[in-house]
């Protein structure tokens, strides 16, 4: 077996850099401030493409804040990932949904290369964290993050053979309202075209600054272990460096400061909403403990204040749920608002994380996904604003809690 590994490592320590991520490292915030200068002098460059991203071409869809461990048994894709791994930190790749999975990888109806195809093209932003591989049978077990959202711009095989896999170039994709967020900075001088790259391009660098404090690393052991909490979620680091300073709201349109204000609104409807969850579950099963159902991830997005500065609603729950997982010695829990060192985390990036996050919660409690009314996963990657997110997993839980009501109440009636 040592001798088959050192011949892989022989191997795919000379693969062609040209088949690599052309962003051999992550692109700094200064990378993406001086693709903005630029615009003017280049109409036609674009601040957020990443050529020769890799693709993981697989049945089921990853959310921007989610965190997995992926079994790599297929032989084209432990040849990406060696590919990968052999090249300079950090491992990104692209999750895109392939319906019908490996089987269709060649069909020519979920063909990339055909714009007229079934297949999808709107993925996520993914990095390795860890990895190791099993002996016994050389499969490849990889701790993965979900970074953002991109959409295929044009996809090529890495080679013909077996071992072919897509790779692509890919454009990330921004939330509306953080584009508008960001179009009050952009030169004057621009054009509608140069001031939506010009947004989008600030957009992509005050997530590179947050970076570091939005995804905790972590290894294959902590999260095969749960050390690291529910394998689902990634988390917070609050030793990461600090972001950048809160955005500056005054120069926002009208517009983009409504935007905003219904966001905050939408976040906090949300939030009363799995309260009473929470409540209603505990309420039909006595033996459930909130701890059971919500994952600290998702607790520590709750804000420390309402928007309109008053109380949460009578009998709300989580803020002393919140305060009581701050005070447990060793706990890796993050309330984002108050991190020490960090600031004002802006409003925007916390419900932005929580429109993703909740999915996981909703799925886990029946509330979304097959067999009900709420939508998919992929279905929510497609959404292009944060209100439309957080507004859909209002109403699956608005459904899911009449449910709850109505088997509390024919309990009632039947006693």
């Amino acid at each position: 077996m040592e001798q088959v590994r050192s011949l892989q490592r022989s191997y795919y320590g000379g693969v062609d850099t040209e088949t690599r991520t052309t962003f051999s490292r992550s692109p700094s915030p200064a990378d993406f401030e001086n693709m903005g200068k630029d615009f003017e002098s280049d109409p036609h460059s674009h601040p957020t493409r990443i050529r020769n991203l890799p693709l993981w071409r697989v049945n089921w869809t990853e959310l921007p804040g989610h965190q997995d461990v992926l079994n790599v048994h297929q032989w084209q894709y432990r040849h990406m990932f060696r590919t990968l791994l052999a090249g300079p930190k950090p491992w990104i790749f692209g999750h895109l949904y392939l319906e019908g999975g490996t089987k269709n990888l060649n069909s020519k109806e979920y063909s990339l290369g055909d714009k007229t195809s079934k297949a999808a093209r709107v993925g996520t932003l993914m990095r390795v964290c860890d990895y190791t591989e099993v002996e016994e049978d050389g499969r490849m077990i990889l701790a993965v993050q979900a970074l953002d959202r991109f959409r295929v711009i044009r996809s090529t095989p890495s080679s013909s053979g077996p071992l072919s896999y897509n790779s692509a170039t890919v454009e990330l994709l921004p939330d509306r309202e953080d584009l508008g967020r960001h179009a009050a900075g952009a030169p004057a001088s621009l054009d509608a075209i140069g001031v939506a790259k010009a947004a989008t391009a600030a957009s992509a660098a005050e997530g590179s600054r947050w970076r570091p404090f939005e995804f905790r690393h972590v290894t294959v052991s902590a999260c095969l272990s749960g050390v690291s909490g529910p394998i689902g979620l990634a988390g917070f680091d609050v030793d990461a460096s600090a972001g950048p300073a809160p955005y500056d709201s005054r120069g926002m349109s009208p517009a983009s400061r409504a935007g905003a204000a219904a966001v905050v609104a939408e976040e906090m409807n949300l939030w009363i909403k799995i309260d009473e969850m929470i409540r209603l579950l505990v309420r039909v099963n006595p033996r459930l403990r909130i701890r059971e159902l919500l994952p600290p991830q998702i607790v520590g997005l709750l804000p420390t204040y309402t928007p309109d500065g008053h109380d949460w609603p009578e009998g709300f729950e989580l803020v002393g749920y919140a305060s009581v997982l701050g005070m447990e010695p060793g706990a890796q829990f993050v309330r984002v608002s108050t991190a020490a060192g960090k600031g004002s985390y802006p409003e925007l990036r916390r419900a932005r994380r929580l429109s993703y996050t909740v999915w996981f919660l909703l799925e886990k409690v029946g509330a979304c996904g097959e067999g009900t009314d709420g939508p998919g996963r992929q279905e929510v990657l497609l959404m292009r604003d944060v209100a439309d997110r957080l507004r859909a997993a209002s109403e699956a839980l608005k459904g899911h809690n009449g449910a709850l009501r109505r088997v509390l109440e024919e309990r009632w009636t039947n006693l």
